[in-house]
């Protein structure tokens, strides 16, 4: 995990970037990431309930920042 300060017109914020070793994505599906329960695989693929991103997400919003 890295933690850079950015700073845009006047406005100031904290960034942290979190990576892993997944197997990523198709941004096709960027909408379904975040809501509760849902997959892109199967649980035969990858182990989990797909509640991860979504609780993730509703804490930082809840702590003012965006995921």
């Amino acid at each position: 995990m890295s933690c850079i300060f950015l700073e845009h017109n006047n406005y100031s914020r904290l960034t942290y970037m979190i990576t892993d070793n997944g197997v990523g994505f198709d941004q096709a599906y960027l909408n379904k990431l975040f809501q509760a329960f849902q997959r892109l695989d199967t649980v035969e693929e990858f182990p989990g309930t797909g509640i991860g991103l979504g609780t993730v997400q509703r804490i930082v919003r809840r702590h003012g920042g965006d995921v």
